[in-house]
């Protein structure tokens, strides 16, 4: 059972030593003036109270939600059990209580300890006395019986935990004066109360979690109550240990605890918060200032290869209905101006870089998501269009021969190059060229070279004409 599972809101009482137990209608015994005047500030602990006489039982466990207290205790006016003789005989329950060495004055004098009967029955004019110097307890004046011994600390603004494990002692024959209640294993709480006016929020899709610091485990706080008006949480930590406490909600939303009773959405400005020994950390949170919700999203992915010349397209992913979506290529991390479509034809000046495209979805009500791709390999060079050319004409001494490069790359840059019987023709470089004597009987070719920013050049040759006739 978890330490703080009994937490329960009541009025702090000066010199309120022992509450009002509500089971079976039963009074608790009412504290002495030996009890501590002022509850502590730390939290109340759950020890382990024992007796030689019976086997522990389970303690009536506290609401979880707010109970208000007497602000004194009255005296039960019910009679003394009538019958045996033997019955109306008084008894004393005591014994001690143990503490860590770090607990310090305030909290040993918080503690508080009563008994109720096993059978319901109200004890009258029974006095606790308990010295939280020397840890020992009495309780005086008890008719004989089965009692439940428990204890708990009052904290100053009048919240407490009961403790989860009690124990029966049996005092129908004789006193009892071994019960040992163990307060040495100091623990710490954990309490959050979160503001909530938002209908739209289903508590149960609602977390608050505490993260170490340190070794950034999570430990979600458990529910004790709460609606619309403010959700309730509460958790025990090991003593010393530090944590960022956030309340998160399905669609996204979150609130960290930043110091303040409002709470923020940047996790940037979180205020770590350190838990002690035997106190009780309270943290209120405003849902007001939770972000709104993140859209659902995926990373997208790029398909195609990467070349200069050639389109690679973006795959989205599934993105929340309903959301706009946007695009942004950019080349070594660098947006790409007017690169916003859906796909992108790398140029010349992203050669040898690596391509990446981040998708923006937009939706009302919700936070803008931006999710970027992995990046390409680097950007390989174009490769041109580059088809065989052809010569017109007849080949013939004086007769003027024409190079038809046919269509290659948009925007290429062609050169030419004619040769006689596969020797280059000084200077026949043009798109024409008329042979002479010096080319009589040779065979002409012409080679056309095309070149383009990004691209690799490339050349291709013409089939041989005839024989140049004279």
């Amino acid at each position: 059972m978890p330490l703080f599972s009994g937490l329960t809101r009541a009025s702090a009482a000066v010199g309120f030593g022992v509450s009002v137990v509500l089971a079976a209608g039963v009074v608790a015994v009412p504290a002495t003036a030996a009890e501590p005047a002022t509850p502590s500030s730390s939290v109340s602990p759950a020890p382990t109270a024992t007796g030689a006489a019976a086997p522990a039982t389970a303690a009536p466990s506290p609401t979880a939600s707010p109970t208000p207290v007497p602000s004194s205790p009255t005296p039960s006016s019910a009679p003394t059990p009538t019958g045996d003789p033997a019955a109306a005989k008084t008894v004393t329950i005591s014994g001690r209580v143990i503490f860590d060495k770090r607990t310090t004055t305030a909290q040993r004098a918080a503690v508080v300890i009563s008994a109720t009967p096993a059978g319901g029955v109200p004890v009258p004019d029974a006095r606790v006395t308990y010295d939280p110097k020397a840890g020992t307890f009495r309780i005086a004046d008890v008719p004989r019986g089965k009692y439940t011994v428990f204890s708990r600390m009052e904290l100053p603004d009048g919240w407490f935990a009961s403790s989860p494990y009690e124990t029966v002692v049996d005092a129908t024959t004789k006193s009892v004066s071994n019960i040992t209640i163990d307060y040495s294993a100091a623990r710490g709480g954990l309490a959050t109360e979160l503001l909530m006016f938002d209908e739209t929020v289903a508590v149960r899709q609602l977390r608050v979690v505490a993260t170490d610091v340190s070794t950034k485990t999570d430990t979600e706080l458990d529910l004790i109550g709460g609606g619309v008006g403010g959700v309730y949480n509460e958790a025990i930590l090991p003593t010393g240990t530090t944590v960022i406490v956030r309340a998160q909600y399905t669609d996204g939303r979150v609130v960290y605890y930043d110091g303040t009773a409002t709470g923020t959405s940047d996790p940037a400005r979180a205020v770590a918060v350190s838990i002690g020994v035997w106190s009780f950390t309270r943290l209120t949170l405003d849902w007001a200032a939770a972000a709104a919700p993140k859209l659902a999203s995926s990373t997208p992915t790029i398909s195609g290869i990467a070349r200069v010349g050639r389109a690679v397209t973006v795959t989205t992913g599934v993105w929340a209905r309903g959301a706009t979506l946007t695009y942004q290529w950019s080349a070594d991390g660098v947006a790409v101006r007017g690169a916003t479509a859906t796909s992108f034809t790398p140029g010349a000046a992203q050669k040898g870089k690596n391509i990446t495209v981040t998708v923006t979805g937009t939706l009302a009500g919700y936070t803008s998501v931006s999710k970027t791709s992995k990046p390409t390999a680097a950007v390989a060079a174009g490769i041109l269009t580059a088809p065989t050319p052809t010569i017109r004409g007849t080949a013939r001494v004086g007769t003027t021969l024409a190079a038809v490069p046919g269509t290659w790359t948009s925007g290429t840059t062609l050169t030419y190059q004619w040769f006689a019987d596969g020797a280059k023709i000084r200077g026949a470089t043009s798109a024409s060229f008329t042979p002479t004597t010096a080319q009589r009987g040779a065979k002409l070719t012409v080679a056309v070279t095309g070149t383009k920013a990004g691209y690799t050049s490339r050349t291709a040759t013409s089939k041989a004409t005839t024989a140049v006739a004279r």
